[in-house]
């Protein structure tokens, strides 16, 4: 049965998804992505909350990416998952995501968001007091994600991950592996040394015997 996985990315890095996505589709995997599989008037809540009925969910972790509502969403649906660490596969396109203050950086960056959105709150309150719903919806969204940015770095800096950069010299290996695809490129290498090996175990017969037999006759 084909695994069925979810590619969570920012539309900022939306080259560098196509090709993750080209790769996959190259190996007979079609990922689930929201420009292809999320169709006109369908709900994009819903859309992405689909994350945890996947087998598996490619995050493609960048800084746009940790500065997205829709991102940060989809990835705080994933963690709801009891055994989430089995499903998820960071691929990690930020150069300094592995230093030491990375958490305290974007807890800035989502407080100064929230700092923004609460000025916008009270303009809107003076001026338009009857449309603050949507507003007030997206600071509780905005907090949530403070409230979490650190769990999810850290969560993130737990396990082994790869970089981008790297991973797209080797066409997805390491992602490939983990969901049990083998590469056709392994199995021709393979091939390919087993010709290495037979053509070394290969004895060429004796020239000089050979000619001795002949002129004796034989």
């Amino acid at each position: 049965m084909e695994k069925k996985i979810f590619l969570s990315y920012s539309h900022k890095n939306n080259e560098e998804a196509t090709e993750i996505d080209r790769i996959f589709c190259e190996n007979s995997i079609t990922l689930t992505r929201d420009e292809r599989d999320l169709h006109y008037k369908a709900n994009i809540k819903e859309f992405m909350e689909k994350i945890r009925e996947h087998d598996f969910a490619i995050l493609l972790i960048s800084e746009d990416y940790l500065l997205s509502e829709s991102c940060m969403f989809e990835i705080l649906e994933i963690l709801k998952e009891k055994e989430y660490r089995k499903k998820i596969l960071p691929i990690i396109n930020i150069e300094n995501f592995f230093k030491d203050d990375i958490k305290i950086e974007y807890i800035r960056k989502w407080n100064n968001k929230i700092e923004e959105l609460k000025e916008k709150i009270r303009k809107m309150a003076t001026e338009y007091p009857n449309h603050l719903s949507e507003y007030s919806d997206k600071l509780r969204k905005y907090n949530e994600i403070e409230n979490n940015i650190s769990k999810i770095i850290d969560e993130l800096k737990k396990m082994k991950l790869v970089k981008y950069k790297n991973e797209i010299e080797y066409k997805f290996e390491t992602l490939l592996k983990e969901v049990g695809i083998t590469k056709k490129t392994e199995n021709l290498d393979a091939l390919n040394q087993k010709k290495i090996t037979e053509k070394k175990e290969f004895k060429p017969y004796n020239k000089k015997f050979f000619i001795k037999k002949i002129v004796k006759g034989e």
